[in-house]
């Protein structure tokens, strides 16, 4: 068995859960007693696919912990801007076209051209190549026309824009067509309320963070309620599960056009008590949430990750609600587009067999 684990969906599944997972919570198994210095180091090569955040919310939990300072240096908000640019790019190249089928994939070597995958690009030469090959147009008007219309300006771009994001978005639009789940946001720990809910139900909840619930109820996360920056008519479109898959190219096209103001992805920290703190931040897959306990000699006693694919894949989950209503007539690929529009960090499986029913 893959020691990453995997998601199983089962469509209209009756009896049995519709999402199941054999994730396990590495984080705590290998960290445990391992001095705090190699613990962002070692939680970014356990979490690969997207180290660049792990190192950092571990980076900012180390640091809570220790009581020090938790000022974020604009290099690293930078780098983190940088590398989840390339991590959208890779999921519409690589991820999502594996995950679906492999044979829609499209020339890799168009994304090996991009400067968005080199250290050393000029800003001004990755803005131009994403405006040319994503969006087709200028981040700025991109996003402005998206906060005016989401779902007009999406339906627009996928149907009219010859770029590989496009037309994989009208895929699937035409694959995911009037599915839909009712949005409920994961808010960002930026409260010292909020941080602590979430570092207790860390420790006190039994697999927590295997199936995280807030308030009580599940949630979910994702670079869409980025693009929605909270706007009413913006979540409503987001009911609409393929809406999902169109805004990642508004979240690139805000990555673009956000100004030095204003940090493009949030990233913080608490302290939690005595050597203990809660670092997070904002990536690809939507909110990452480190929590770290230290023992005198700066050894970890605990810790947790807390990643967006078990908010997403969540047993009574948004993709779970999609299962549950899924289309008898509908081809069980459909099933893969669901599970690429949010994004999981492991390999899916599609299970159709017939549930047991169960007995009086």
């Amino acid at each position: 068995m893959d020691a990453a684990g995997e998601i199983v969906l089962r469509p209209r599944a009756r009896g049995v859960a519709a999402v199941s997972s054999t994730r396990r919570a590495w984080a705590g198994l290998l960290g445990r007693g391992q001095p705090a210095q190699r613990l962002p180091d070692l939680l970014a090569g356990l979490f690969a696919l997207c180290g660049h955040a792990h190192r950092l919310a571990a980076q900012r939990a180390v640091a809570a912990a220790r009581g020090e300072e938790l000022r974020v240096p604009a290099e690293a908000r930078q780098a983190l801007v940088d590398e989840t640019l390339r991590e959208h790019l890779r999921r519409w190249w690589l991820d999502a076209p594996r995950l679906v089928d492999p044979s829609l994939a499209p020339d890799p070597r168009e994304l090996a051209a991009s400067p968005a995958l080199s250290a050393g690009a000029s800003p001004e030469s990755v803005r131009a190549w994403v405006e040319t090959h994503v969006l087709g147009r200028p981040a700025r008007g991109w996003l402005a026309a998206w906060h005016a219309d989401p779902e007009g300006t999406a339906r627009e771009w996928a149907d009219h824009t010859p770029t590989w994001p496009a037309r994989w978005t009208r895929m699937a639009w035409q694959q995911l067509g009037t599915l839909a789940v009712q949005p409920r946001p994961v808010p960002l720990p930026s409260t010292a309320e909020r941080a602590m809910h979430l570092g207790q139900a860390l420790v006190s909840t039994p697999d927590f963070v295997l199936a995280p619930r807030w308030q009580g109820a599940s949630a979910e996360t994702g670079p869409w309620w980025r693009a929605a920056a909270a706007r009413d008519a913006e979540l409503q479109a987001l009911s609409a599960v393929w809406m999902r898959a169109a805004s990642r190219a508004a979240d690139v096209a805000r990555l673009l056009a956000h100004d030095d103001d204003t940090p493009a992805l949030a990233v913080g920290a608490w302290p939690l008590g005595h050597r203990t703190g809660l670092g997070w931040c904002e990536m690809a897959r939507g909110l990452l949430v480190h929590r770290v306990e230290l023992d005198a000699q700066d050894r970890v006693v605990d810790c947790h990750v807390l990643a967006p694919t078990e908010w997403n894949f969540h047993p009574e989950g948004a993709v779970a609600q999609a299962l549950a209503v899924w289309p008898a007539d509908a081809p069980p690929q459909g099933v893969r587009w669901l599970a690429a529009a949010f994004d999981p960090c492991v390999a899916c499986r599609v299970d159709t067999r017939p549930a047991e029913t169960e007995h009086a």
